[in-house]
């Protein structure tokens, strides 16, 4: 019976990412078909970040049912895509609090954090292959530098619009709690990060609880896709109570 249980929820956390993908794209639509002028732009965005999500998501069942080869151009291509969704959800962003805050050069702190923190991860990722490429564990080192590197821009490019979406809370008639949905979604994805660098670290150091490790690294993958959902949910629930008469 416990194994059973068990087995069931290694399942359902496998899905959840799947799950908070799909409810990202929902809502997005949700926000951008509704009534709601102001917000249909976060809609937008909501709906390009979804795509990464989901292809991340099934990533897992991908490479069980294809080839090395298939999946590694299925990696490539998921990459560049999930490039240009993140920066297309960021303009959409950008957008929003120019329109709305009158914040005409938020785009340059943006969008410079985000693609130079990019620039930085690939050529970080360059020379400590070239440096350690004849040691022990290279390879988890420079999987644990990038998964720093991505948090520390995405947390730098997160705090930003954080910050302005706090300093205009008062002049806010809609989603006042925006900035406290976001900061929500910033401590999911910092503890995701923590996640990695702990499973990484007990790979390095020859620890035997990787299963263990991996079942954690799904359960911190899953709450992390909750909580990217929370803030688009916000936003959804705020502009329809808006709409009722």
């Amino acid at each position: 019976m416990n194994s059973s249980f068990a087995l069931l929820g290694v399942y359902f956390m496998r899905w959840l990412p799947v799950i908070a993908g799909l409810g990202l794209l929902v809502t997005g639509i949700m926000i951008t078909a509704g009534k709601e002028k102001s917000v249909k732009v976060l809609g937008i965005g909501y709906i390009l970040s979804s795509v990464p999500v989901i292809l991340s998501s099934l990533a897992t069942f991908f490479i069980r049912i294809s080839s090395a080869k298939a999946y590694s151009a299925y990696a490539v291509w998921n990459s560049y895509l999930s490039l240009f969704c993140n920066i297309g959800f960021l303009v959409c962003v950008c957008i929003f609090l120019h329109r709305k805050y009158g914040k005409k050069l938020i785009y340059i702190p943006v969008l410079a954090v985000s693609i130079g923190g990019t620039v930085i991860a690939r050529i970080v990722s360059i020379l400590l292959a070239k440096g350690l490429g004849s040691r022990e564990h290279y390879s988890i080192w420079i999987s644990m530098t990038l998964q720093i590197n991505s948090f520390v821009t995405d947390a730098a490019v997160a705090l930003i619009i954080i910050i302005v979406f706090y300093m205009n809370r008062k002049n806010e008639d809609l989603i006042p709690k925006t900035w406290l949905c976001m900061t929500i979604g910033l401590a999911g994805s910092a503890l995701r990060a923590l996640t990695y660098v702990a499973y990484y670290l007990t790979l390095i150091n020859n620890f035997r609880i990787r299963s263990s490790s991996e079942n954690m690294i799904s359960l911190a993958v899953a709450f992390t896709a909750l909580f990217a959902v929370v803030t688009p949910l916000y936003i959804t629930i705020m502009a329809y109570r808006k709409d009722r008469p």
